[in-house]
């Protein structure tokens, strides 16, 4: 240690997510500001209160998909007494002299003490495996703290489906806070592991987890006016049986929109999202829904899936399909499905349903896509006055066509013919010569590869700015009889 028995001990940020986890854990147990602060007295309270966790019926699991079977404190060639001899020694390990022939700490490069193996550093070769290694020597040489770092994994990171679930955001100071939210209710785990003897019920779907922690962070204060960075999810199994690691990313645009979102101008559209979430899953699942709201609320105690909250980790690769499948009309109850027999196509509408707003899914195609505000403007004024042109001619059959126009050559047809209407009639123009080369087509006529994307916002602008009017409400029998149609 570089300092007294009462100073800080050196703790600090390596770069590496797997210590990094534990830094934050040791800080955030000890209740000090940064790692800078935490002190040897800070550290050996942590180690009594390992000694015993360790040996409760959840840790001893979840050592065993953290450090493997052969990590001391399940070594199944020893005794209790000599595993947890060995295991003190290990949470003790930063007290230890450097030893000058291990060299520097492949983390912070501090002194080693000794070297660590997969037992003690998930993902890694196991002892006496030379590959991978430099100079044809196994393992890799490490520091006292950074060992106790490890260690600490144990309790800041959750095991989740039978894996850790290790989160890395680009900003060290959001891990502190995902430390200080997790913590306390892993000790809770423990404890209640410790007074029954038994592991408590499992945590379930880690990136639904991860959402949810985010949002917290966000609503706690945890983190200033705007996110900062990406965060990247580590789903990993160091078990001996089945090593195996799935690694997702939530990019820095997604999060800014999730912040963005949750802010007072879109805040009951992303809740409604949010809760639509929780009752899809629940639907794929056949859960029940509740007999008086008909809502699905999520499941208690860790173990709920939102399907939006795991769309976001598809996010921006799978955008369309996010905006398809919770943005677009069967979001706002205007369903169309197609039977199994028959084909029909019926049309449901409920004027009390439309629930997303324009702002949130510009905020979307802004953030996330990169789409510039030209575009979003040109489609933003063409839904407007497709939505004018059907509620003051009020005529359900176009509102019919647009909504199941499919192809390229229909969708045309139907700004062509809509403009031409209204030029007839001494109006304006459907859509400029400008703003339709904007929205739909590269050059003359070479479609966009996304002209389906540009007109399912259409649609979704139209929808909204039809059930502002009112005209949804007062269609319904006619927009049935009109969108209920038989294909062949």
């Amino acid at each position: 240690m570089g300092a007294g028995e009462d100073g800080p001990v050196g703790l600090r940020w390596t770069g590496h997510v797997l210590v990094d986890t534990g830094v934050a854990g040791l800080t955030a147990f000890s209740a000090r500001a940064c790692p800078e602060d935490v002190t040897a007295d800070d550290l050996e309270r942590f180690a009594r209160y390992a000694d015993q966790a360790f040996f409760t019926p959840l840790l001893q699991s979840y050592s065993s998909v953290l450090f493997t079977m052969n990590g001391p404190m399940t070594q199944p060639s020893w005794g209790l007494d000599r595993r947890r001899a060995e295991t003190g020694h290990l949470l003790r390990s930063y007290t230890l002299p450097p030893v000058p022939a291990e060299g520097e700490c492949t983390f912070c490069g501090r002194g080693a003490v000794h070297r660590v193996y997969r037992d003690m550093v998930p993902m890694l070769s196991g002892r006496g495996v030379p590959n991978f290694f430099p100079q044809g020597s196994s393992g890799l040489p490490a520091c006292g703290l950074c060992t106790l770092a490890l260690l600490a994994l144990a309790v800041t990171a959750p095991m989740c489906g039978g894996r850790a679930l290790i989160i890395e955001p680009e900003d060290r100071n959001l891990l502190l806070s995902f430390a200080r939210e997790w913590i306390p209710r892993l000790r809770e785990r423990v404890q209640l592991s410790q007074q029954t003897d038994k592991k408590p019920p499992t945590i379930s779907h880690p990136l639904t987890r991860t959402a949810e922690a985010l949002v917290y962070l966000q609503d706690a204060g945890e983190y200033s006016d705007e996110a900062r960075g990406g965060v990247t999810v580590y789903h990993l199994s160091n078990s001996g049986q089945g090593p195996a690691i799935d690694i997702y990313r939530l990019p820095s645009s997604v999060v800014r929109f999730v912040w963005r979102a949750r802010k007072a101008a879109h805040r009951a559209a992303w809740d409604e999202l949010v809760r639509r979430g929780w009752l899809m899953a629940g639907q794929r699942k056949g859960r029940s829904k509740d007999t008086a709201t008909g809502e699905t609320e999520p499941a208690k105690g860790g173990t709920g899936r939102n399907q939006l909250y795991e769309d976001l980790f598809t996010l921006p690769e799978r955008a369309v399909a996010f905006i398809r499948r919770h943005f677009l009309p069967q979001s706002l109850s205007l369903a169309r499905k197609r039977q199994a027999t028959g084909g029909t196509v019926t049309f449901v509408a409920s004027e009390t349903d439309c629930w997303v707003t324009w702002g949130l899914v510009a905020l979307f195609i802004e953030e996330v896509m990169g789409m510039d505000k030209v575009r979003v403007l040109a489609i933003e004024q063409i839904g407007d006055r497709l939505a004018e042109e059907i509620a003051t001619m009020d005529d359900a059959k176009l509102f019919g066509t647009v909504f199941r126009a499919d192809d390229y050559r229909t969708v045309r047809n139907i700004l062509i013919r809509t403009g031409a209407s209204r030029l007839r009639r001494g109006l304006g123009p459907l859509v400029g010569f400008g703003d339709f080369l904007t929205v739909f087509e590269e050059g003359e006529e070479f479609a966009r590869p996304d002209w389906r994307l540009g007109w399912d916002l259409t649609v979704i602008r139209m929808l909204e700015r039809l059930h502002q009017s009112g005209w949804l409400g007062r269609q319904q029998s006619a927009l049935k009889e009109t969108l209920t149609t038989e294909t062949a």
